[in-house]
């Protein structure tokens, strides 16, 4: 129940690929006032300006023939964004394809042997699947975004076959990058809207809006559930010139702010949260306490049954480091995936401590990133996301990427 991105000019378009780590980076990174680092492509609207510094990791080229994805519908599979297991045995992965110059939804699901595409129905605008909730083989939930005149969230069912598109409240600016399904009748969603952070809720019959906090600059990024009545949201919010990271809490009656460690940082937000138990909860993401390029450090927070901490995480090498997912196996057994400068970061608590994962040490290139994991058993966690590369024609060419582990060895699929 995870979500969790990119995009680049430099030559021939905007590919809006990654719309979470487009949100995640940038939404709060960037204010009205922004510029753009060294290396980083400036912004020139609305749209390009929710790219910022995420852009700045793909320059350099990936192996033309690493981690290439099939191509689906007539498409070809720009990036992975978000995955949730179900059993231990099944998964879906969603994101988008570029068809025609045009990023579509897209959709795979694993059936314990391969991962197979999966037909979506296609909104005929420029949109993206950003996370995935499944309840089981035969109903899961995605959300995104579709871009027309305007941006508006994009929700979509799995009814066993296929993902078809589910009316949805009118959000002129708006768009969802988590979702959570408790059950047939009970689905939350969260994002951005036009008056800042978005909670969607469904009941089996229709989504609405639901009422949260005023943070009119704030944004959710991910959401999970303990019951009905024991939800958790997080992201981040701006306050002056510092952007903080953002906890919600839902008791089953209505949403509130809840008090979370301030690092002390420029920028800091909380990407991805994953619940254990009632006492027992994970959140992740970055901080970065200058709000300079490149300098983002791995953010990872705690919550006991009575107050979040900040852990320590580590970082690789002195440049950019970020969380973009988290997911646990158990108590003692939990993964968090993201982004070095010089490719994927995995990392691994077994009880005591997080430490990196040796495959982000080997086997991954400057341009890789993982947005998503789905920790389905010590035996099986999938880590899904994207890496891109200089064609030497006119385009940058993206190509999704699957990686499983095994209980022993992680592995590209």
């Amino acid at each position: 129940m995870n979500t969790n991105n990119t995009g680049r000019t430099g030559k021939a378009r905007w590919a809006f690929a990654g719309i979470l780590a487009t949100i995640v980076g940038t939404v709060l990174a960037l204010g009205p006032t922004a510029t753009a680092g060294a290396g980083e492509v400036p912004a020139t609207n609305a749209q390009r300006r929710i790219l910022g510094d995420r852009l700045s990791h793909f320059g350099a080229k990936a192996p033309a023939a690493r981690l290439r994805a099939a191509a689906q519908t007539g498409g070809a599979e720009i990036f992975l964004y978000g995955i949730d297991a179900f059993g231990t045995k099944g998964a879906f992965a969603v994101g988008d394809i570029l068809e025609n110059g045009a990023e579509r939804p897209s959709a795979r699901m694993y059936n314990g042997r391969r991962w197979n595409p999966v037909p979506v129905q296609d909104p005929g605008v420029m949109s993206g699947l950003t996370a995935v909730s499944a309840i089981s083989a035969k109903r899961a939930y995605a959300v995104g975004f579709q871009m027309g005149s305007t941006v508006q969230p994009l929700i979509e069912q799995f009814n066993g076959a296929s993902f078809s598109t589910m009316p949805s409240p009118d959000v002129p600016g708006g768009m969802l990058l988590g979702v959570d399904a408790i059950s047939a009748t009970d689905v939350y969603a969260v994002g951005l809207g036009p008056s800042g952070q978005l909670i969607e809720h469904f009941d089996g019959n229709a989504w609405s809006v639901v009422p949260g906090p005023a943070l009119p600059q704030g944004m959710l990024v991910s959401v999970q559930a303990v019951s009905p009545s024991n939800v958790w949201a997080v992201g981040a919010y701006r306050d002056g010139d510092v952007f903080k990271t953002l906890i919600q809490h839902f008791d089953g009656n209505a949403w509130t702010v809840v008090d979370s460690p301030a690092p002390d940082a420029k920028r800091s937000m909380l990407s991805s949260v994953s619940v254990v138990t009632a006492n027992d909860i994970w959140a992740v993401g970055y901080t970065n306490p200058t709000g300079g390029a490149f300098q983002d450090k791995t953010l990872i927070m705690h919550y006991d049954g009575k107050t979040w901490t900040q852990v320590s995480s580590p970082n690789l090498g002195h440049g950019k480091n970020a969380l973009w997912s988290v997911d646990a196996v158990r108590a003692g057994n939990v993964w968090a995936v993201g982004e070095t400068a010089g490719g994927t970061l995995i990392q691994h608590y077994d009880g005591k401590r997080w430490t990196i994962d040796s495959r982000t040490r080997k086997g991954t290139e400057s341009g890789e990133t993982l947005y998503g994991v789905a920790a389905a058993s010590k035996k099986s966690v999938f880590a899904i996301g994207g890496c891109v590369e200089d064609s030497g024609t006119n385009s940058m060419e993206y190509y999704a990427m699957v990686n499983h582990f095994n209980g022993n060895t992680w592995l590209s699929n």
